[in-house]
C-alpha cells in the first residue's frame, strides 16, 4: 500500500503492489476477460476453436485393441475381498 492510500484510509483501493505481486484490480480485470471469452465462445459455438485437445486410449500401444484386464497378468481378487465389495 502506498503512502497517500494510507493516508487517506483507503488501502482496499491502493494499486501499488510491492515486487511481483498483482493488484486487486488487474485480478479483477484479468477475470472479466477471461469470463468475456467464455461467454464469446459459449455464444458462439460455431466459430472454430483455436485450441483443440486431441484424446487417445492412453493404454493402447500402437492402435493396438485393449487387452481384457486379466491378459495384463492382473489377477481378480481372493474371493472374499470380492465379496466383501
Amino acid at each position: 500500500m502506498c503512502t497517500q492510500c494510507d493516508r487517506g484510509g483507503r488501502s482496499e483501493d491502493c494499486e501499488y503492489v510491492m515486487g511481483q505481486e498483482r493488484s486487486t484490480v488487474q485480478i479483477l480485470e484479468d477475470n472479466i476477460s477471461r469470463l468475456e471469452a467464455r461467454i464469446q465462445e459459449l455464444q458462439n459455438p460455431d466459430v472454430a476453436q483455436t485450441t483443440t485437445v486431441n484424446l487417445h486410449q492412453p493404454y493402447v500401444a500402437n492402435g493396438s485393441k485393449p487387452t481384457p484386464s486379466n491378459a495384463r497378468g492382473l489377477q481378480d481378487p481372493p474371493r472374499h475381498v470380492a465379496e466383501a465389495l
